[in-house]
């Protein structure tokens, strides 16, 4: 499908090809950040170039999995039709509510792989963005990340309250495009399901002990939290802070667990991440 792009996109267009950098965007649930965010790759790239696109929107995230972070460079508008991820942090929810710190240090962490591999890095955001949450969240990150740039959509002043506390970095403020469509929260649940059964359509069935692997929750030793894991849990397989990819756990418990995940090998794997999402 072809985005129509709005009259302001072009000028913003050309301060991003400009100045280079970082930049994060800001807005509320259905405002169109991920449509912004892919029209800006798309015309960078057609220019020669390379983007990093950290997504962070854990909830509905466009690029990644349900409950990531994740990353891509885009170097040609043909990696940008596939619009895969390369790299992967799993936080384990939906919502940042209640991990407003782990978000802000992935976030952060994939941010500066980002950077080093491109000019320009764009990170993307959930629509966490009302009341002293929203703001703490926010805030936090545009402290942790620096941005050279913010780009802020919104439909009244919604934003009011975080905007007034940026200094020193220059905002782009737009209107939400009409053509954004307002989805209820079954259809943001159908998304993430159709996501994740794509990403678990093939599997096979490991077992992994605890001696061999260390098991975390909210990024905190997961100590008696894995005897509480249901069957359904999704988890995080991980190298160090890497995670390779996700898996759905079967039978925990302080000296093994078994999952499933389209995985291949568990070679490298020295972490588990468990979450608060069951499928």
């Amino acid at each position: 499908m072809e985005t129509v792009a709005q009259k302001e996109w072009q000028g913003l267009f050309e301060k991003l090809a400009a100045e280079k950098g970082t930049v994060l965007l800001l807005g509320a649930t259905d405002t169109g950040k991920s449509t912004l965010v892919r029209y800006m790759i798309t015309r960078l790239v057609e220019t020669g170039t390379p983007v990093s696109l950290v997504d962070a929107d854990i909830g509905q995230s466009s690029l990644g999995l349900p409950g990531t972070i994740s990353l891509q460079t885009f170097h040609t508008p043909a990696e940008v039709e596939i619009f895969r991820f390369e790299q992967l942090s799993f936080v384990g929810a939906v919502s940042p509510a209640r991990i407003i710190p782990l978000v802000i240090e992935e976030t952060h962490r994939m941010a500066l792989l980002g950077k080093a591999k491109a000019e320009i890095t764009l990170i993307d955001t959930t629509g966490l963005v009302a009341g002293e949450l929203g703001r703490e969240l926010k805030l936090g990150k545009i402290g942790a990340i620096g941005p050279g740039r913010l780009i802020a959509i919104e439909r009244h002043d919604e934003l009011r309250h975080i905007l007034t506390s940026i200094e020193d970095i220059p905002v782009s403020i737009l209107k939400p495009s009409p053509m954004v469509k307002v989805r209820s929260q079954e259809a943001r649940s159908r998304y993430r399901l159709s996501k994740l059964a794509a990403y678990f359509a093939s599997t096979r069935e490991f077992f992994l002990s605890t001696r061999d692997v260390r098991i975390f929750y909210r990024n905190r030793p997961a100590g008696m939290m894995v005897l509480q894991a249901l069957p359904g849990t999704l988890i995080g397989l991980n190298h160090g802070d890497e995670t390779l990819g996700l898996g759905i756990a079967g039978e925990l418990d302080e000296d093994s667990a078994t999952f499933r995940t389209p995985l291949t090998s568990l070679h490298k794997i020295n972490r588990v991440i468990l979450g608060d999402i069951t499928v």
